[in-house]
């Protein structure tokens, strides 16, 4: 029941088995998932950056309804915080962030949503957090909390209140997996303790559901990424369309080659070049090109990433063409 240290590592589940309410098998509901998680990762899913709180347990003295307002407010600015019916707003609006409790069953929050509203319910979010009796035993047929991310509609979900959890790290684009990590320790020998922990802290009940890899901020790939090889000269030049998504600080180069690497910093490129040519090894090259661009949030400001563009070219050949990779 107890953590008798802190953990090293964080760990999430994607897991839709057993969940026959949702009229789907294991596999399109895991693979409808990966898709959307996808679509959030290059940039093609973009959220309004809002937080949406639903708190049906104003009477008791615990302040559940802490954990959305407290991260919300530090991830998105107060005056981008709303409080109103989670499940209806988010069929409206694409909010990136949500906090919902209400008496629960294994199937239920009460006042918020049962199973069969999750399937037949086109809402849409990110990050999410639920809390309520039972569904937090995610192993049970039929689970809230684990139906809550059928077909992506949700990426991310966990039971937050007993205890609280602590979001503020991804302000600065740090991954999900690592405000987990400082949840679950807190309070532990060696571990940063904030203020808030609640009741049950440090137990190991505390399960994060999603890609732990999840990050606040992403932005669209890199367009039209292309390789051309002039056998004569034995050149590669990769070109690319200006990148207008963001204001651009650099472009960053890699090349493996193996499709699944090991890749290596190739080149890093000014903003104001689209292109770059060079005399590449004897073998099949595979490469990628990312962004680097600078954010400004509510926390602060950093450099972010693009995800990368990929492309394949093999080289000491006349007939040589580009592959593109998904």
């Amino acid at each position: 029941t107890d953590l008798p240290e802190a953990i090293f590592a964080p760990i999430s589940r994607i897991d839709f088995a057993n969940l026959p309410l949702l009229q789907k098998t294991e596999f399109v509901l895991l693979k409808n998932y990966l898709a959307e998680l996808s679509k959030y990762k290059y940039g093609l899913n973009v959220p309004i950056k809002k937080g949406v709180v639903e708190n049906n347990f104003y009477a008791l003295p615990e302040g559940f309804g802490y954990n959305g307002f407290m991260n919300f407010s530090s991830l998105l600015k107060s005056t981008n915080v709303v409080e109103a019916d989670v499940l209806s707003t988010l069929t409206n609006y694409f909010y990136q962030w949500s906090y919902a409790s209400g008496g629960g069953t294994d199937t239920s929050a009460n006042s918020v949503c049962t199973i069969s509203q999750l399937a037949n319910t086109s809402y849409k979010g990110v990050f999410s957090m639920l809390f309520g009796s039972y569904f937090g035993d995610w192993n049970t047929n039929n689970n809230l909390l684990r139906a809550y991310l059928t077909e992506g509609k949700m990426l991310s979900t966990c039971w937050v209140g007993r205890p609280n959890w602590f979001f503020h790290h991804m302000g600065l684009n740090n991954h999900l997996g690592l405000s987990a990590l400082k949840s679950i320790n807190n309070g532990l020998t060696n571990s940063t303790a904030y203020d808030s922990i609640g009741i049950g802290g440090n137990l190991t009940h505390m399960t994060l559901l999603g890609d732990l890899s999840l990050r606040n901020q992403y932005a669209t790939l890199v367009q039209n990424f292309t390789a051309d090889y002039d056998f004569s000269l034995n050149e590669i030049t990769l070109d690319w369309s200006p990148y207008t998504a963001k204001n651009v600080t650099s472009y960053d180069i890699y090349v493996a080659n193996d499709t699944l690497g090991p890749y290596s910093l190739l080149t890093s490129l000014s903003a104001s070049l689209n292109t770059y040519t060079y005399s590449p090894t004897p073998d099949t090259l595979y490469y990628f090109i990312k962004a680097i661009y600078l954010d400004t949030t509510p926390n602060g400001s950093y450099y972010n990433n693009s995800l990368g563009s990929f492309i394949a070219i093999k080289a000491l050949s006349s007939s040589a063409s580009s592959l593109p990779l998904p």
